[in-house]
């Protein structure tokens, strides 16, 4: 939950404001949901503790790697395809999957959303 401290006679906006970008990422990161952004190179370039607990790795393990770093080839492609197609629709792309990790296989599920600024 986000708190703010503006009063109505402080902020234009009255009792509802977005919360600062720290506090944003702070919440985020919080989150027992695997977050990742990765920019139009499909290199990631943020993760959250849950994103990096589910792959195995430390946060700087994964920042400027990509998909073919992490997952097989083929799994790592489809990834790729589904930025792609992200980048230029610019409309989110909702997937499940399974995918080997090593001797695991793993249920994948979730969405790729572009984010702009």
């Amino acid at each position: 939950m986000y708190s703010s401290d503006a009063t109505p006679e402080s902020s234009e906006l009255g009792a509802t404001q977005l919360p600062s970008a720290e506090i944003a990422l702070a919440m985020l990161e919080a989150l027992s949901t695997p977050l990742c952004l990765r920019d139009q190179k499909s290199r990631y370039v943020w993760a959250n503790a849950a994103f990096q607990s589910a792959f195995g790795r430390a946060r700087h393990e994964l920042l400027g790697k990509t998909d073919f770093d992490l997952l097989p080839p083929e799994q790592a492609l489809l990834e790729q395809m589904r930025d792609s197609r992200v980048f230029q629709e610019g409309q989110h792309v909702f997937f499940e999957d399974q995918a080997g990790l090593g001797s695991t296989v793993i249920g994948l599920s979730g969405w790729h959303i572009p984010i702009r600024g």
